[in-house]
């Protein structure tokens, strides 16, 4: 008989999984994905659809992480979801040249469906399409800053890089960066606004 995970574990709970997943801030973490995916790839595969396949990623292998914080967990998240848009990016690669398997949705699971792996999630239909939508504006804001401030605000805002560490990435001075930051993370608030009405966006420092 399994026995139940340390209470210092929280991922690795069923009964505490899908309230740790709502703590994330999911829409922010899918604008994140089709950002990184960019426009062509998210025509082939929907971001949603990944960010889904990183969850059914990370519950599967949920005893490799070692809980150390929400911000970690999110890193952790992050990180999937990137291997997961590369083997995505190979596999389309390979049946466009005639070869390749068939997708399987997570990888060694493919006699499972995405409703078996998880944990049950008690959801609406209204919420989901409010939560598809705000991801989508989300996404299109950040893809829509200007240059300068574009990069800052995904490493800072929705990668959780520190500013000298992103200032570095994109080969900025930090005292540029922090200026640049907050003016690209203003900008970013406004069209989010504009987009969803007064009162959507959470007045916070990070997505």
């Amino acid at each position: 008989m399994d026995r139940p995970p340390p209470s210092d574990q929280p991922h690795r709970s069923s009964a505490s999984w899908n309230e740790l997943i709502a703590a994330l801030d999911q829409d922010a973490m899918i604008a994140l994905i089709g950002s990184w995916m960019g426009r062509d790839l998210s025509a082939k595969v929907a971001p949603e659809d990944l960010w889904q396949e990183t969850l059914g990623m990370a519950w599967r292998d949920r005893d490799a992480h070692e809980w150390r914080g929400l911000a970690a967990f999110r890193a952790w998240l992050r990180g999937i979801a990137k291997n997961r848009i590369k083997d995505t990016v190979e596999r389309l690669s390979a049946q466009k040249r005639g070869g390749g398997r068939k997708h399987d949705s997570i990888s060694g699971d493919s006699a499972k469906s995405q409703g078996e792996i998880l944990p049950p999630v008690t959801t609406t239909p209204s919420r989901e399409a409010a939560r598809h939508e705000r991801a989508r504006v989300l996404r299109e804001a950040l893809d829509s800053l200007p240059d300068e401030y574009r990069d800052l605000v995904r490493l800072c805002l929705f990668e959780e890089l520190a500013v000298p560490t992103a200032a570095k990435q994109v080969g900025m001075a930090e005292t540029t960066a922090y200026r640049r930051l907050m003016a690209g993370a203003a900008l970013l608030r406004a069209k989010v606004r504009e987009a969803l009405g007064q009162g959507t966006w959470q007045e916070q420092e990070s997505p």
